[in-house]
């Protein structure tokens, strides 16, 4: 990956994208998570370009009261923790969302699907993280 590339990502993450931890309780209460990159824009040239460099997939939105399509960038799990890594000097926005992140991720691996799942314990701590990252997108302080 090219310095110059991964600093201009940096500038249109913090600008136009999110990092984010969703969760989805599942079947008999087995939760799942995953860490998600995403770059929303107007700008198709832009979301391809990234998906070019980086992969991910490209969402088409409805379009824009201005008649404008809304491109959707996303990066998910063990991807967007890599590019998130590479990223993480150079953002300025969105640095805590990323170090939370990458924290989350250290969590996977420690856990046995074949014995019930996650652990209650790593359960709560995926939550905090979580809540943390949403409370950072919405401006809050932790």
């Amino acid at each position: 990956m090219e310095e110059t590339d991964i600093a201009y990502l940096a500038g249109i993450v913090d600008g136009d994208g999110s990092i984010s931890i969703a969760k989805c309780t599942r079947y008999k209460g087995r939760c799942r998570y995953w860490l998600q990159l995403n770059v929303t824009n107007c700008s198709k040239e832009l979301v391809e370009w990234i998906k070019d460099r980086y992969g991910g997939t490209i969402q088409t939105k409805t379009p824009t009261t201005k008649g404008r399509a809304i491109y959707r960038w996303c990066l998910a799990n063990q991807n967007a923790e890599y590019l998130i890594e590479e990223l993480v000097d150079y953002l300025i926005v969105k640095k805590d969302q990323a170090y939370v992140a990458l924290e989350f991720r250290n969590t996977y691996g420690k856990t046995d699907y074949r014995q019930g799942g996650l652990s209650q314990d790593i359960i709560d701590m995926r939550d905090v993280m979580r809540e943390a990252v949403s409370k950072l997108n919405r401006g809050e302080e932790l």
